[in-house]
């Protein structure tokens, strides 16, 4: 009986340790997904959210949940011994995170824009990483009135964050398992501009399912909203892009349903959106993650520089 015992305890230590097998130990990874690792970054900002993380060859910065603002080098290193150094001035408002994909080039086949950042005055913000100061530049009437008039449009909804993909479709999410499309119209009566887009046509461009909750995406897509002013190629089924969708408990992107069309030029490429079962597995050390770069909680970067067009 007690050799009973001491089998039915082993038995259990097995369940209880056993499933660790599946496991991803983060620091060994060398790719994710479309993404290769890049570089190790040791910044006291990992250790909190990061709200924004801008990359460019001149103008690195990271932004945290309590809008601690720091300078960022991907390789070198400051007189603190890590890659970050906390600037004295910080984000002293709301900071308005929007997304287009207007910026591109077709001869090179890359997105050359990327997010935009506003202040709750509409000023665009950028950091000097030089200097080390954040800049505020104010906008052209024209640009502010149309932003404006979209965000009066979000915060007078439900929705609780929205991405625009062209001058009239948005993709936003509520607190559900849906993400929608719609149309957001910025027009003017007579000569006053309206003070807020119109909203119409909305529809559930994407579903999860019901017991999960969406927390963040990004949805790129040629694909507009019924009703748009404008004719578009693509549809929400079939335009891939860069996509990807947070939940609660999972992650979710377009995955390739038949690797033939990669080897034959002739088979065209399908899709289907489907749980990454290797994304979804580190999802809790996710940072952030945006359409070029993935940052995980030990600091390491993962960078996408074949961000081509679809």
């Amino acid at each position: 009986m007690k050799r009973f015992y001491i089998l039915m305890l082993l038995f259990i230590m097995f369940i209880l340790t056993g499933c660790s097998s599946d496991a991803v130990d983060i620091d060994e990874l060398t790719a994710v997904v479309e993404y290769q690792y890049d570089t190790t970054i040791q910044c006291e900002a990992f250790d909190k959210n990061i709200k924004y993380f801008n990359y460019g060859s001149n103008n690195n910065w990271i932004v945290t949940e309590d809008n601690d603002v720091y300078v960022y080098s991907t390789y070198e290193r400051y007189s603190n011994n890590s890659n970050c150094i906390k600037i004295a001035d910080k984000f002293d408002d709301d900071i308005i995170q929007v997304d287009t994909e207007d910026n591109w080039s077709v001869e090179l086949g890359r997105y050359i824009g990327n997010t935009t950042y506003y202040n709750s005055n509409l000023q665009q913000v950028t950091v000097d990483t030089k200097n080390y100061q954040i800049e505020r530049e104010k906008l052209s009437i024209s640009t502010s009135v149309e932003l404006s008039a979209d965000i009066n449009a979000i915060n007078d909804s439900e929705y609780i964050r929205y991405r625009k993909t062209n001058p009239c479709t948005a993709f936003a999410i509520n607190g559900d398992n849906n993400i929608y499309i719609m149309r957001m119209k910025s027009t003017t009566s007579g000569n006053n501009p309206l003070d807020k887009s119109i909203i119409d046509n909305e529809e559930v461009a994407f579903s999860v399912p019901d017991d999960e909750t969406i927390l963040d995406f990004y949805y790129s897509s040629d694909a507009a909203a019924e009703g748009c002013y404008f004719e578009t190629s693509g549809t929400i089924e079939t335009d891939v892009g860069k996509k990807y969708i947070l939940t609660d408990k999972s992650y979710y992107r377009p995955m390739l349903v038949d690797e033939t069309c990669q080897i034959y030029l002739d088979v065209p490429c399908t899709y289907e959106w489907k749980r990454d079962e290797e994304l979804s597995k580190i999802r809790n050390d996710i940072l952030y993650r945006d359409e070029q770069n993935l940052i995980l909680s030990n600091g390491r970067v993962y960078f996408n520089s074949a961000y081509m067009v679809n």
